[in-house]
């Protein structure tokens, strides 16, 4: 599914006019018309810049990184798209392999604080202590180098 398809969707569901989106955009300080929201569901613009996403996200009341995601891939070139959609579906796996490595090592209340986070900032938070992670040959963590200072 691509941005139009997507932002489509979450619009419908919405069951709110374009102008009524719009309205509500500027509640977060973007300026977008109804027009323009009415391309973006047709297609017929690429996808908005993050903080827009970010806007529309919180109006549309879903999670900001699946808008952020979705204008992404559809932006990168067409030979990336096919990675990137399985890096998304593959992500939290993998932070739930690094969060389980930290605990193993020792550092359950990190793993548990950046647990407590909301979606969207613990890829940020994970990357903010860890600088180097290698993968065992079976997907799994084998190690992490982490500043715990950087923190």
């Amino acid at each position: 599914m691509g941005y139009a398809e997507r932002i489509s969707e979450l619009i419908e569901q919405s069951g709110m006019q374009l102008i009524e989106i719009s309205a509500r955009c500027k509640m977060y300080g973007v300026n977008v018309t109804s027009s323009y929201l009415s391309k973006l569901k047709g297609g017929k613009m690429p996808p908005p810049s993050e903080n827009i996403n970010i806007a529309l996200a919180k109006v549309l009341e879903v999670n900001e990184d699946e808008l952020i995601w979705e204008a992404f891939i559809d932006r990168a070139p067409d030979r990336f798209k096919e990675e990137l959609v399985a890096f998304r579906h593959a992500w939290p796996d993998i932070r739930d392999s690094m969060l389980s490595y930290i605990e193993k090592i020792g550092l359950s209340s990190l793993a548990d604080e950046v647990r407590s986070l909301p979606l969207e900032k613990q890829a940020k938070a994970i990357r903010a202590v860890v600088s180097d992670v290698k993968f065992a040959p079976d997907g799994s963590v084998d190690t992490i180098k982490i500043d715990v200072r950087k923190k």
